[in-house]
């Protein structure tokens, strides 16, 4: 029952996030938008290189303020997806934007090559001999 509850709490977020400007990225064969999946405790959000990540931030913070809930910077990872020379230039400037110079928080953690993040049992990652 707790894990209905939460979905139906946690719902608004994912919705503002959908009605949000943020653009994500597109897959090959999808003609659906996909920028935001739930599980559980897991919120995975998609962005390209032109999304601006001030955008999700202010959504989250609009979330948690109407919601009272907490935003967990420290457990927040990035998974960059794009080529070697974008990753490389997001972790030298901890930027996503090339844009913009908005530094990403220190708290939240590049998943950088040759290392991989597990997601519903599966480790993802670029160049990680533990990926999918």
């Amino acid at each position: 029952m707790l894990c209905l509850l939460y979905d139906i709490a946690i719902e608004p977020l994912a919705e503002s996030i959908r009605k949000s400007s943020l653009e994500n990225f597109k897959i090959q064969g999808l003609e659906e938008r996909v920028l935001v999946s739930l599980f559980t405790d897991n919120t995975l959000v998609y962005m390209n290189e032109n999304d601006n990540k001030k955008t999700l931030e202010q959504t989250i913070r609009n979330f948690c303020e109407a919601s009272t809930a907490k935003f967990n910077n420290e457990k927040s990872v990035i998974l960059l997806i794009g080529t070697k020379e974008y990753r490389n230039n997001v972790i030298k400037t901890e930027t996503v934007n090339k844009t913009n110079n908005d530094k990403l928080d220190q708290a939240i953690r590049i998943i950088e090559d040759n290392d991989s993040l597990r997601i519903l049992g599966a480790y993802i990652g670029n160049d990680s001999e533990t990926s999918i």
